[in-house]
């Protein structure tokens, strides 16, 4: 992608980063960022980066779901079969809700996260990218289209939180508007009406400070995976909730893109997007191992929180890419590709 690889490896990176602190400390920012909590900022990043890219991508579409399926059905269901083994030797238990992501994405379709919960996603972005392959491929994404799937997404996810709040949050409807705009914004890339640089970080400054500010005026509970807004009867407040949702996921999704393309290229940016993926697959079943033997040992809680960090970010990345350079996966896409699926096609890319 040549200039832009700087701006992909800094939505992961800084969306793994988000997910993996906002599962360790929450409460400390979840009231900044209400009526969602901090680690979902995480997953609007990835998900605009995703709008993006499959913008820019001008290879076969059967090529570019091939490959990224692969990747994170590769990846993740390796790792569900690692959860059963250690789950069968330590409690008798294979953990099956894991794998309901990999038959189509039905995970969604439950009021409940999977055991390893962070894999919800998945079953989210395999739909993201099906829907992309077949409807939003070949559409204009235009500024009229955006405004149509924000009003709709508030709608949608206002009446389905009727029937399972979990239900709403992973399916597409919470996230269409992000991810169309992270299609027009890649649709947009080469515009000269840009605000430089000075002018984002005040933007997205203003938008953080001015936000945290304003929510703590809003009587809300504490709930999950959103807190909920108080202002009238049931169906009002899922409303008045679902408003909110929308305008802070397209505002940081937004901002953070034009603040983000002005930021330089970086070996620890890239070593963290890079293994982003497996982060996101482990950091909460090794948090769970972890966490009573840290509180045991680190009393001071800032202390302990940066010591979680570095076992389950940094150390978990380091070990990512060990097992990147170790376990052939694209001489087994490779292999797949040419052998299984499309015979005597060009070479996998």
């Amino acid at each position: 992608m040549g200039k832009q690889i700087p701006l992909i490896d800094w939505f992961k990176a800084v969306g793994i980063f988000l997910i993996v602190f906002g599962h360790l400390d929450g409460d400390l920012t979840n009231t900044m960022t209400s009526p969602i909590r901090l680690k979902q900022l995480g997953v609007v990043l990835f998900v605009f980066i995703m709008g993006w890219q499959l913008r820019q991508d001008k290879r076969e579409i059967k090529l570019i779901l091939f490959n990224r399926l692969f990747k994170i059905l590769f990846w993740s269901i390796g790792f569900a079969i690692f959860m059963s083994i250690l789950g069968i030797i330590s409690e008798g238990k294979i953990y099956k809700s894991n794998y309901m992501p990999f038959f189509a994405g039905v995970n969604v379709l439950f009021d409940y996260f999977p055991a390893n919960p962070t894999t919800w996603f998945i079953g989210t972005y395999i739909h993201i990218v099906i829907l992309w392959a077949i409807l939003f491929k070949r559409i204009k994404i235009s500024k009229k289209l955006i405004t149509l799937s924000l009003v709709s997404e508030f709608l949608i996810r206002g009446f389905l939180m009727n029937y399972g709040v979990y239900r709403s949050y992973m399916l597409f409807f919470n996230w269409q508007t992000v991810f169309l705009l992270g299609m027009y914004c890649g649709e947009q890339e080469n515009s000269k009406h840009e605000p430089g640089f000075g002018v984002s970080v005040l933007l997205y400054g203003a938008f953080i400070f001015f936000w945290a500010i304003g929510v703590s005026f809003i009587d809300m509970l504490t709930d999950f995976p959103f807190r909920l807004v108080q202002i009238g009867n049931i169906d009002l407040n899922f409303m008045a909730t679902s408003f909110l949702i929308s305008l802070v996921y397209t505002g940081h999704a937004f901002l953070f893109y034009h603040f983000s393309r002005h930021l330089p290229d970086n070996k620890a940016i890239s070593f963290f997007a890079r293994n982003s993926l497996f982060i996101f697959l482990a950091h909460m079943p090794l948090w769970y191992f972890i966490a009573p033997y840290m509180k045991a040992m680190i009393a001071f809680h800032p202390l302990r929180l940066l010591a979680d960090l570095a076992i389950l970010y940094v150390g978990i990345g380091l070990v990512s890419s060990i097992l990147l350079g170790f376990i052939p996966a694209d001489r087994i896409k490779s292999i797949l590709y040419h052998q299984v699926f499309f015979r005597n096609e060009t070479p996998v890319s």
